[in-house]
């Protein structure tokens, strides 16, 4: 006797509906009516050779002909969930060796697939997934799928150092004397990452947390300021952000230095104006001048020419 599943019929959420066919070489199966049994329990409403119903993950299924109920076929589990695990359990470390196994324990085998996200993973004929070397790009949701689409999920946690901090400044620009700056360190860090504010020449630490805000800057906080993060798994610190102090003094000196390259330049301009406009009248005075001496020279002449035809 053997059990083989002939079709998928439908597949939901935590059923699936599916044929089963009792087979038999014997020469007596034609005459022989079939038992069906169902996680160990008899069927009394199957009687044929074919089985349909809707299975949940884990049923065991065997069948035999009436009158030899102790001579069942195999068992066959075709909806048994699909199992992965993860090599080595417990903490995983960024650059390590990791083995993902994604198998099913069904008769006859299953064939699975392993997913990230829509990208599909190659397994070897035993289900096997490895990473020689896990990266932090690695980290995420893994799903193994069997042909039926029954799936589990396992989450996979890469832990790793801090990637170098960066440091942004609010507000940007020049820092006015008795005003307040947020300074805020960020990096890609897992676990996540603690921060700790120093000033360069200075081993003390100026502050700790993401963020450092001095409500009132003076001069004496002028200079370069850096962050470092840490975790558990290493720690790494930014480039240096160099800050510098504007007093109210310089304020109006850098105004008045601005008006006055502003006033110089405007000068060369009224100049060329005026010149224009000057050189402009005398251009048509002398224009006007010349057409009257023109027209004098014409005026003679032709009164010469008149008087010689007179004579």
């Amino acid at each position: 006797m053997q059990v083989r599943v002939s079709r998928i019929i439908s597949v939901q959420q935590t059923q699936t509906e599916a044929e089963l066919k009792c087979q038999s070489s014997c020469s007596p199966a034609g005459r022989l009516s079939y038992v069906w049994f169902r996680n160990g329990q008899k069927n009394t409403t199957q009687q044929t050779s074919a089985y349909t119903d809707y299975f949940n993950p884990g049923d065991i299924i065997s069948c035999a002909f009436s009158g030899y109920e102790d001579y069942r076929s195999p068992s066959v589990y075709p909806l048994k969930l699909p199992s992965v695990s993860v090599s080595p359990s417990g903490e995983i470390v960024e650059g390590s060796s990791v083995t993902l196994t994604c198998c099913t324990h069904a008769n006859p085998a299953a064939k699975n697939t392993l997913y990230k996200g829509n990208q599909i993973l190659p397994l070897t004929p035993e289900g096997i997934y490895n990473f020689a070397s896990i990266s932090s790009e690695d980290r995420g949701i893994y799903d193994c799928k069997t042909e039926d689409q029954l799936s589990v999920s396992l989450f996979i946690d890469v832990q790793y150092a801090p990637k170098i901090p960066s440091v942004s400044v609010s507000p940007s620009g020049e820092l006015v004397e008795s005003s307040s700056v947020t300074l805020t360190c960020s990096s890609d860090a897992n676990p996540a990452a603690n921060y700790t504010w120093y000033k360069e020449d200075d081993d003390s630490a100026k502050a700790s947390g993401q963020n450092f805000i001095i409500t009132d800057f003076r001069p004496e906080h002028s200079g370069s300021y850096y962050c470092e993060a840490q975790n558990t798994r290493g720690r790494r610190s930014s480039t240096s952000h160099h800050l510098t102090v504007v007093t109210g003094k310089s304020i109006i000196i850098q105004n008045i230095i601005r008006l006055t390259l502003v006033v110089l330049m405007l000068i060369p301009l009224l100049l060329v104006n005026l010149w224009m406009s000057k050189k402009k009248p005398w251009r048509s005075t002398a224009e006007s001048n010349e057409l009257m001496e023109t027209m004098e020279m014409q005026s003679n002449h032709k009164q010469d020419s008149a008087d010689g035809n007179r004579k």
